[in-house]
């Protein structure tokens, strides 16, 4: 009952779909994160159909590549561009690791986060459009393994604050369990990936993936000493357009 519980509250905070309304306990936290990647996997089946409905309808280019950008944007209520939207407002600042912090915090929004989505969505909106050609079984992959390392991230990362719905989920969160769960999914994944027969994308996807967290982990100990909610939401969604954008470039 109490992971069934984890699981509705994943999908409850993360996304936009309908879901019974349950209390919020601080031990929730340990198990939350073990869900997370499913709500990638959901994105992933829609993604999929959207696809599916795209060519047998003729649907262009255009129009395709907009219905995947805007997908996940759709199922998650943009929660995670959010927090790519505050940390750009703060990076660009040029100030202190407290202020930057305290900027994350406004809920204004500010000139240079206005630009840094036009710019995600630009090169979102491109990589999708020739990731559908090249690759359209990236799909199943992007949202998931996003998803996993940003639970990896967020359990392993120190956090930058003693508050937030992000310290209250990880304060107590059992590293094992997190751990176990990364394992299964990247099993489950490789398993979609020999099924239909792009295991050389899906290791290229691993390797780009890890090499994004690893990069990311460093930069944010050295501007916010730490992870905060915000920061997990940019690197979902900065980890989402590197694997976009390497699925268009992969033949």
């Amino acid at each position: 009952m109490r992971y069934i519980k984890s699981c509705i509250l994943a999908f409850s905070y993360y996304t936009k779909i309908p879901m019974p309304q349950l209390r919020f306990e601080e031990n929730d936290g340990e198990s939350m994160f073990c869900f997370f990647p499913l709500i990638g996997l959901l994105i992933g089946i829609f993604e999929a159909l959207w696809l599916l409905l795209a060519e047998k309808c003729g649907t262009g280019a255009i129009l395709t590549a907009a219905g995947s950008v805007a997908i996940p944007v759709a199922v998650t209520g943009g929660i995670h561009l959010d927090g790519f939207l505050d940390t750009s407002d703060a990076v660009a600042s040029w100030k202190s690791r407290e202020e930057r912090l305290a900027i994350m915090h406004d809920p204004h929004t500010g000139a240079f986060a206005v630009i840094s989505c036009c710019v995600y969505l630009m090169l979102a909106f491109g990589a999708a459009s020739e990731a559908a050609v090249r690759n359209p079984g990236c799909v199943w992959f992007v949202f998931s393994l996003s998803r996993v390392l940003t639970a990896l991230l967020v359990v392993f990362e120190k956090p930058a604050g003693n508050s937030g719905m992000l310290y209250s989920c990880t304060r107590n969160a059992a590293v094992r369990r997190i751990a176990a769960s990364s394992v299964f999914y990247f099993v489950l994944l490789t398993g979609i990936a020999r099924w239909l027969q792009v295991l050389r994308l899906w290791l290229v996807f691993a390797v780009a993936g890890f090499f994004v967290l690893l990069v990311y982990r460093i930069w944010i100990r050295r501007t916010f000493g730490g992870i905060t909610g915000d920061l997990a939401g940019c690197f979902l969604s900065v980890c989402e357009l590197v694997l976009a954008i390497t699925a268009a470039f992969c033949r």
